[in-house]
């Protein structure tokens, strides 16, 4: 079969080519060059050193590749709009339309329908979002443009298929069948190395600081609480973006991972926090438990409140054996239920039926 990934947001579509490979699959794929996370699109192009100037020729050479690409697919995989080289006029979905009959929207991140069809928006994400903006269900991504788009989008594929329990809600309510195909990743894993947590080694903490909405402004006060309790026993390290390549190598090299706090879903920073080893504290709600097997996940669950974050570090430095075991099984779970092979065969077999 001849598949195109068109747009991606995080390697999502990324991740997923070793998987279609690995099933007999011929894999186009496009996605803008992104400088936070460092993928390109698979197309060389002609680049400077500056990364505007990288982005911008991904850019317009994702313009132009529906032109360039004259075969027919069988599959095409929209992974996100609003995160590719999108947010243009509909001629490229007519463009991509006419060369599949199963063109699909893989609905990733808050920028979808999913999100806008739930009224009233009260996920603990979304109250995180107003918290931030100091609004009430006043979220950039409702306003008409974003919607407007979305429907030419939507026009044209024949199917939406969200990724996580966050984004379905609204669909959920109209179809309690609806199937959803969750994320996947593919960095090659390593076995991590035990970490023994005592008056010798010292524990390293990690959070990639985002925003209030991922809950960095808790799991800050959380890592100033360790730092003053446990700083003979633990390193609490805060940081921004990496390229995705050196981010996995970080990653590597930190024992417990903080994600974010009101997730009902993995993300795929989640699942790299996973396959390489680390330990996940990750948010938890009741629905999180219910989807995709989360409920055997060997993970750290956390509430949000900083009280239990708090209660989560002083765990897991008093209990190092137990966590240790727990985020040694990481990898196997993500080859179990996450691995690119598995999630690219319920594409296919989502299109056979």
């Amino acid at each position: 079969m001849n598949i195109l990934i068109y747009g991606d947001h995080s390697a999502a579509g990324l991740n997923l080519i070793p998987g279609f490979n690995s099933l007999g699959c011929s894999v186009d794929y496009v996605s803008n060059f992104d400088p936070k996370r460092g993928y390109f699109v698979s197309i060389p192009i002609r680049t400077g050193k500056s990364k505007n100037v990288r982005r911008i020729s991904g850019f317009i050479n994702s313009l132009l590749l529906p032109i360039r690409l004259k075969k027919k697919y069988d599959l095409i995989i929209l992974p996100n709009p609003f995160a590719g080289p999108f947010m243009l006029s509909d001629w490229v979905f007519k463009m991509l339309r006419n060369r599949t009959q199963n063109l699909i929207w893989w609905a990733i991140t808050c920028d979808t329908k999913m999100r806008i069809w739930r009224e009233p928006r009260d996920t603990p994400l979304c109250q995180a979002c107003n918290k931030q903006r100091g609004t009430v269900n006043n979220c950039p991504k409702f306003n008409d443009t974003g919607i407007k788009f979305e429907r030419i989008v939507e026009s044209y594929v024949d199917e939406i298929i969200p990724c996580a329990l966050e984004y379905a809600d609204g669909r959920f309510a109209e179809n309690p069948d609806l199937k959803i195909i969750p994320l996947s990743t593919s960095i090659t894993s390593k076995k991590p190395k035990n970490i023994d947590i005592g008056p010798k080694d010292k524990i390293n903490f990690y959070h990639g600081a985002n925003s209030i909405f991922k809950g960095s402004d808790v799991i800050g006060q959380a890592f100033s609480y360790g730092e003053k309790k446990w700083n003979k026993n633990a390193n609490f390290n805060l940081a921004k973006f990496l390229p995705l390549d050196e981010y996995i190598s970080f990653i590597y090299s930190q024992d417990a991972i903080v994600d974010q706090l009101y997730n009902e879903s993995f993300g795929v920073n989640a699942l790299l926090i996973m396959q390489t080893g680390s330990l996940l504290l990750v948010g938890n709600t009741e629905k999180f438990e219910s989807f995709t097997h989360q409920n055997e996940a060997p993970i750290v669950r956390l509430t949000g409140e900083l009280s239990n974050l708090e209660d989560s570090i002083d765990d897991i430095i008093l209990k190092s054996d137990y966590y240790n075991e727990m985020r040694l099984s990481g990898p196997a779970y993500i080859e179990k239920y996450h691995s690119p092979s598995v999630i690219a065969k319920q594409f296919l077999d989502r299109i056979k039926n």
